[in-house]
């Protein structure tokens, strides 16, 4: 892969031969990234070796500041000054990425080998992530930026420095298969951040996007959210803006940009059950193949459940414990690009507490028709609804008490003599009911017995 430099025009000192070598150059290489200088104001005190001993690689390149700007021969410079230096000319430390969240089943590989992930939540230029199905990992960047890897996915950090004093940072990032959702902070001038693939190469200034690399990064797919990117492949440079996308091969150049499916509408789905399976279902989108559908516990989905691609605008979730789900849902074109996502939230509740019968006691024979009758109180009830019947399977003369607001009943009129079944049932205030506590039975003795 080749790159390119573009100097802008800073003196009218330069030669016709460095002009022709400079054209020489360009038109030599294949593949590349446009990439700005990097500005420095010059301060109090300043002079040329000065700035190049505390910012350059070499201080011998003060020469080289020198002829690029056009200065003359003088030592002094004028604060407020604006210089020219490449960013290839600085002198940048290397730097660490931090992990912000993981979950699932997720390996580091350093030095190319395959262990868990370091206990300080550290990562290093050369370092690589592999996640597993339903595994995701957020890192952070020095800069601010972070990158989020969803699951069956393999990154290396390629590149990792910063120039601190000036803010300046260099982070290169390459796929090897998987997709990535990159949240790229406004980058000051002289620094980037580019995410790179066997088919291109995708360089911004601050943008949210996501990348996919399928059949080994043969293919690259750029998905532009907010901002701009530029994706560079085979001496093609397309500019991807907010809600556009390309695709770019081995071999061949980006397409041009294609507008991004729209987010489906998940605005009439359900936000509370108490079931462990849930089923959701959303209008159907035009020109879509497919659907993928991302559960997570973070609305930023770097701790993902579980994710599934569906070709019906349906999806079932299993397996669900009491939380709070972030749920995102986005179109696929036949191209295989993503569009916007639609998010949802819902709350899975722990299943609503049964009552337990306190009195009267199990089998107790009464001579009063109008039995005090108590359960426990179920927090998360709104009332309860107590059922009588003379039969154990509540079949026979059913009768309904609903809206009991207190965890007690007792009887208006005296029930006839016989043997009583009873069960109570808590209610929330949602509608949602809990099972029937255990039944109990008790006999009422006729009125006229000695």
């Amino acid at each position: 892969m080749f790159r390119f430099r573009y100097f802008r025009k800073t003196s009218q000192r330069c030669s016709l031969l460095s002009l022709t070598a400079l054209l020489i150059g360009l038109s030599s290489l294949s593949q590349g990234v446009v990439a700005e200088d990097w500005s420095y104001t010059v301060r109090p005190g300043d002079s040329l070796w000065k700035i190049a001993d505390t910012y350059l690689i070499n201080p011998g390149y003060w020469r080289k500041v020198q002829e690029l700007n056009g200065i003359g021969k003088t030592r002094q410079l004028s604060p407020g000054t604006r210089l020219t230096i490449p960013v290839e000319w600085l002198k940048q430390q290397p730097a660490s990425a931090s992990i912000v969240t993981f979950r699932g089943d997720i390996e580091l590989i350093r030095k190319d080998k395959a262990g868990p992930l370091p206990s300080n939540n550290t990562l290093y230029a050369g370092d690589g992530i592999r996640t597993g199905k339903n595994s995701s990992i957020n890192i952070k960047f020095s800069d601010g930026s972070q990158i989020t890897i969803f699951p069956s996915s393999e990154i290396y950090l390629e590149t990792l420095k910063a120039q601190e004093e000036e803010r300046l940072t260099s982070t290169a990032i390459k796929i090897v298969r998987g997709r990535v959702v990159n949240h790229v902070t406004r980058q000051s001038k002289g620094s980037r951040y580019e995410v790179n693939t066997p088919a291109a190469v995708a360089a911004v200034r601050g943008t949210t996007f996501r990348i996919g690399a399928d059949d080994g990064g043969e293919v690259m797919r750029s998905e532009v959210l907010t901002g701009a990117v530029g994706v560079s492949g085979s001496g093609v440079t397309q500019h991807v803006s907010a809600g556009y996308a390309t695709i770019a091969k081995v071999g061949s150049p980006p397409i041009a940009p294609r507008r991004l499916p729209a987010a489906p509408d998940l605005s009439s789905l359900s936000r509370r059950t108490t079931a462990q399976s849930i089923t959701y279902q959303w209008p159907m989108l035009t020109d879509i193949n497919s659907y993928r559908a991302q559960l997570a516990l973070d609305d930023t989905f770097s701790q993902i459940v579980s994710e599934k691609v569906v070709e019906a605008p349906r999806v079932t979730w299993d397996a669900l414990t009491p939380a709070t789900y972030f749920m995102q849902v986005r179109g696929i074109d036949e191209l295989g690009l993503e569009g916007f996502s639609a998010q949802h939230t819902f709350s899975v509740d722990a299943p609503l507490q049964a009552p337990s019968l306190r009195t009267p006691r199990d089998g107790a024979t009464l001579r009063n028709g109008q039995p005090f009758m108590a359960w426990s109180n179920v927090p998360d009830a709104n009332f309860y609804l107590l059922q009588l019947a003379s039969d154990a399977d509540f079949s026979r003369d059913l009768e309904e008490v609903s809206g009991l607001v207190n965890n007690n009943f007792k009887p208006a009129a005296a029930l006839a003599a016989g043997q009583h079944y009873w069960r109570v049932q808590s209610v929330s205030r949602h509608g949602e009911k809990s099972a029937f506590s255990a039944a109990r039975s008790f006999t009422v003795e006729p009125a006229d017995k000695p």
